[in-house]
């Protein structure tokens, strides 16, 4: 160390001592640094301090030092006194440090390394009175280089996949002067608190044993200095414990239906996200689907996709979610997600005739899109006796009508060229509309131009005239998804379908027309009409019906089939229940019958291209006809020959369940084939699955053996600390341990009846609410979150030196939660706590610093490196002796230029103070 360089001027000068009386000595100096008897002090020393002695007379005192390598020092100066300073070789100086202790430092080498010093100091009050201290001691240390840091060799930085039990290995380190070097090991579950895990080590590995599965742990490795106990510090590196332990299975978002979705028709195709799991297990899907908000309705278990097709058959609000599995017990439930089939479902029933299959001749030569004629087979279906009427699609658009918006159509107005509005559900148009609440539009609604179909700005209404009239001003998408909400298997005829019915099935007489070679019998329309004159609708069912007892289907509107027409599909047409399901260009879908201006026969075909001809557009309803079933059947058993009771057979059509008897039986149409697999909460079953393939004849040994399994229930939840996930909290209250994982994320499964408390816990983290007890759970729980904020210490420190780079000791650092002082290094270094906030400032008489202070706010992490420069603001002596020629002491002489005059005393000695820097 390096004391404080002092500039002042003093000319020794002789004090005249008259005391008649009795004298005191003053006490004995009183030895400061080094301490008597210290080892290895630092050869780059170059001061002695030593505590101020007091004298009971009030006498001033003055110091003699003795500095030798001999027990019995020599002096090395006398009269010594604060403000005391020799410039020779070196520059010396008395210094009074800390208010109360001497300092006696040099420029110039002071000692030399692995030597032995002794010295003393004699104090003098002036009138003969004396007292020395006794003989102090300290031996310096030789030169040193401190050893390097160690290598952290393994586990490596970010390792992951560590034993429990790892061997911690490091680079051996060589000090620069050969002395010995041991090891100590620190390791933490935080990399800010680290702990002493061994000290002293002479070998580079150390057995680390017993960690947590999945934990995230720290270390570091020091080499200590053999001479002197110095430490050198090592990186410090993380790792992650192997998953060792079985976790339970980490369940991800449900996508489709979504939460809250409506009118999702009836045939779901369920969707969600894959399930990951940290030990790689295969993992299955068991997906609950029923109209109580904790659906316990299993529809299908032991799925190998995420993504499963079921039928719905009523018009509800339904709950869904689906539980993964990882074949070794353990399970994780997805989220509850509701949806509805549909709004509501018709109040209306459709009419339909039973259409006997058969082959006919399709098409015909007249244009050239019939052609080739050519046969076809056809198995048996059903067909609406009537076209679909406006008053049964508004109460279907209705029932959609939180789904729908209005948009602008591709048709407008035949003279003043505004864009008509069709309805949209989920952004796809579905038929042409009138908006009675669009008052920017020309002219007003028009019986015979506009939809009687009316949006009156919160539903759907009717102009009554056309109550009864077929619907039309509809589009593909708009006649489809009203056969999907009438459910019961209802769909739109394919064109062979339509055909077939139009001429009469088996019982077709060969009419030109569908009932009649007379139009006027069977047909509403315009024959013979202008182009141009309003299309002529009646309501369904005037005229005629058919062979089969089918109206309208020649005249009334066109009727819009599943196939997409092709003008050239006839010539590759199957002969076997025929659709065209290739879209050609923007023709759309097959339109066939219809009214004037367009052909009424039978075998005219025609097309829905790009929404223009919608005005003339309607609906046909056909329904599939379900032929007879084989059976299939079965039993299930315990392993003791019992049956086994409501045991649900998933991949069968329908709710099918076994009997108290465990039995259980079905049918299935012809050529279907399916997975059956049995599904009851609390079993598992051999065989797991029996597949059946093109079924053409009853099967009756689907038998299956139930055996019990423990239930269990899924609690998990998040740890979060300032809304990040926080990794590695052990949570406590299970059989076993368990942590959580990078997003902050635990999950263990529990028996039904288990009872006892979730407690988290993470060195020097406190968690909001400190645990969760829970007494027999009534199922799974996903809302066992816990927040966590530090709680534990961080660390300030730095150095305080003047502005010549010396430390500076005994400074003051105020606002810290504790008292702190700069040490003979000048350093210093506090505890506060996490969140600390507060400002630090250095304190020390005639001494000013920079910065003035540091703050802190919400402290996050350790501050080090908070250094500050202290610059020397006190007062300096500066005192003489001014004599005439014949040396002679001149008193009352005024010495000027000084800050504050002063003059010579009767022994010509004068002394003032002028402030640090002054010139």
């Amino acid at each position: 160390m390096r004391g404080i360089l002092l500039l002042s001027a003093l000319y020794f000068f002789s004090l005249i001592a008259t005391q008649a009386q009795a004298n005191t000595p003053p006490s004995a100096p009183v030895v400061d640094f080094p301490a008597n008897g210290a080892n290895m002090v630092f050869p780059e020393i170059n001061y002695v301090s030593w505590g101020v002695s007091t004298d009971i007379d009030g006498d001033e005192i003055q110091y003699d030092l003795y500095f030798g390598t001999v027990p019995n020092p020599p002096l090395l100066h006398e009269n010594l006194f604060h403000g005391w300073w020799k410039n020779d070789a070196d520059f010396e100086v008395i210094t009074l440090v800390g208010g109360n202790v001497l300092q006696y430092s040099t420029t110039g080498a002071f000692v030399a390394t692995e030597t032995t010093y002794y010295w003393k100091v004699v104090a003098k009050d002036g009138k003969g009175g004396e007292t020395s201290s006794g003989v102090f001691s300290f031996t310096t240390a030789r030169e040193n280089s401190q050893p390097p840091k160690p290598v952290l060799v393994y586990p490596a930085e970010g390792a992951t996949d560590i034993e429990k039990d790892v061997t911690l290995t490091w680079q051996p380190t060589v000090d620069p002067d050969g002395d010995p070097v041991t090891y100590n090991v620190y390791v933490g579950r935080t990399s800010n608190n680290l702990e002493t895990a061994a000290t002293g080590l002479t070998v580079t590995n150390f057995d680390l044993t017993g960690l947590d599965d999945q934990g995230y742990y720290f270390w570091r490795v020091s080499a200590v200095d053999g001479y002197n106990g110095f430490l050198s510090p090592s990186d410090i590196q993380g790792f992650q414990v192997k998953n060792y332990i079985p976790d339970q299975p980490v369940a991800g978002n449900l996508l489709f239906p979504p939460d809250g979705r409506t009118n999702t028709t009836f045939n779901v195709t369920f969707r969600w996200e894959e399930a990951t799991d940290k030990d790689d297990d295969p993992l299955t899907y068991d997906l609950y689907v029923g109209q109580d908000p904790d659906p316990k309705n299993l529809i299908a278990s032991g799925l190998s996709s995420n993504s499963y097709t079921h039928r719905l058959d009523d018009y509800s609000k339904y709950y869904w979610k689906v539980v993964v599995k990882d074949g070794t017990g353990f399970s994780a439930s997805y989220p509850v997600f509701s949806f509805t089939t549909w709004g509501s479902g018709p109040d209306f029933s459709i009419e339909a005739i039973y259409v006997e299959g058969g082959t006919f001749i399709m098409g015909g030569d007249q244009e050239e899109d019939e052609k080739p004629p050519h046969d076809v087979k056809l198995d048996d279906f059903k067909i609406a006796k009537y076209e679909v009427i406006n008053q049964h699609y508004v109460a279907f658009l209705n029932s959609i009508v939180e789904n729908t918006s209005l948009i602008n159509s591709f048709r407008a107005h035949r003279r003043i060229s505004f864009p008509y509005k069709n309805v949209a559900y989920n952004g796809r148009s579905l038929c042409q509309v009138y908006d009675a609440t669009e008052v920017g539009r020309a002219v007003g609604y028009e019986e015979t131009y506009d939809s009687p179909i009316i949006w009156n700005g919160t539903s759907f209404e009717l102009d009554p005239t056309f109550e009864n009239h077929p619907v039309r001003f509809m589009l593909y998408e708009g006649a489809a998804l009203f056969a999907r909400w009438l459910g019961n298997n209802y769909r739109l005829p394919t064109e062979a379908e339509w055909e077939y019915a139009a001429m009469g099935g088996k019982l077709s007489k060969g009419y030109k027309y569908s009932g009649s070679d007379d139009y006027n019998e069977v047909a509403a329309h315009n024959v013979g009409a202008p182009i141009d004159v309003p299309l002529y609708t009646s309501p369904v069912g005037q005229h005629l019906p058919n062979e089969l007892g089918i109206h309208d289907m020649t005249g009334n509107i066109q009727e819009i089939c599943k196939d997409y027409y092709s003008p050239t599909f006839y010539g590759i047409s199957p002969k076997d229940n025929p659709l065209n399901t290739l879209p050609t260009g923007f023709l759309g879908r097959v339109v066939r019958g219809g009214p004037h201006p367009y052909p009424l026969r039978v075998k005219d075909r025609g097309y829905l291209a790009v929404q223009q001809y919608i005005n003339l557009t309607g609906i046909r309803i056909a329904q599939t006809v379900v032929s007879e079933k084989p059976g299939l059947s079965g039993a299930i058993k315990d392993q003791h020959g019992n049956p086994v009771e409501g045991v649900r057979l998933s991949g069968l059509s329908g709710n099918i369940l076994s009997g108290a008897d465990g039995l259980f039986s079905t049918q299935e149409g012809p050529g279907w084939s399916g997975n059956i697999i049995p599904v009851l909460e609390g079993y598992r079953f051999t065989p797991e699955n029996i597949e059946v393939t093109n079924l053409t004849a009853p099967v009756t040994d689907l038998n299956f053996e139930a055996k019990p399994v423990t239930a269990t229930f899924t609690l998990s939840g998040r740890v979060s600390s300032g809304g990040s996930a926080l990794k590695g909290v052990a949570i406590k209250g299970f059989e076993a341990t368990i942590y959580t994982d990078e997003e902050g994320l635990f999950s263990v499964n529990v028996p039904t009846d288990w009872a006892g408390e979730v407690v988290p816990e993470l060195q020097d983290y406190e968690f909001v609410p400190p645990s969760f007890k829970l007494t027999a759970p009534t199922g799974d729980r996903n809302d066992l979150d816990f927040a966590a904020s530090f709680a534990g210490n961080y660390v300030i420190g730095g150095a305080v030196k003047d502005t010549y780079g010396m430390p500076l000791r005994d400074v003051a650092l105020t606002g810290l939660p504790e008292s702190v002082t700069t040490n003979d290094k000048g350093q210093y270094m506090a505890k506060v706590p996490a969140q600390w906030s507060g400002t630090i400032r250095p304190q020390l008489a005639d001494y000013a610093f920079s910065p003035e202070s540091r703050s802190y706010s919400d402290l996050g992490s350790d501050g080090w490196d908070q250094h500050f420069v202290a610059t020397y603001t006190g007062n300096y002596l500066v005192s003489g002796t001014i004599s005439d020629a014949s040396g002679q002491p001149v008193s009352g002489v005024s010495v000027d230029g000084f800050p504050n005059a002063t003059l010579t005393d009767n022994t010509g000695f004068y002394q003032t103070e002028v402030p640090a820097g002054w010139s």
